[in-house]
């Protein structure tokens, strides 16, 4: 799938106007650099720090942050590379939540027409599907 790997390329600005945007930033913000500062135990970005000359102040993006206020990312499953000073490329993986199941994966096999059990199956080999119903008489 097209997003198992993919990469973003964006420019200073690109990712001044989504801080912007968010009111994170003011208009005359320079962005100075991106830095991880903290993962999961899945690899995935779960703190961003972002620095620009401001005064006083870094920006902390947490968790579902990151992708709310830099909505040009895919997953949190990434690494940042400066090219320059003033371009950025994220690479990384995935869309969604790193829970075992690839959305895109499961949206590919339920169009060529496998059943929901079939699917779970597929992520979640080791399990069983039960019908609640069954369980709370």
């Amino acid at each position: 799938h097209y997003l198992f790997r993919w990469k973003r390329k964006v420019s200073n600005k690109e990712i001044l106007n989504l801080l912007q945007k968010n009111d994170l930033v003011k208009n005359n913000s320079e962005l100075l650099d991106l830095k991880v500062i903290k993962r999961g135990a899945s690899g995935r970005v779960i703190k961003l720090e972002i620095i620009h000359n401001n005064p006083t102040s870094s920006i902390i993006l947490t968790k579902d942050e990151i992708r709310k206020s830099l909505n040009f990312l895919p997953s949190n499953l990434f690494i940042i590379d400066k090219l320059n000073d003033n371009l950025w490329v994220f690479t990384g993986g995935g869309f969604g939540h790193g829970v075992g199941l690839s959305q895109s994966g499961a949206i590919e096999m339920a169009q060529k027409g496998y059943s929901y059990q079939k699917i779970l199956k597929q992520y979640y080999k080791k399990t069983k599907i039960l019908n609640f119903m069954n369980l709370v008489k």
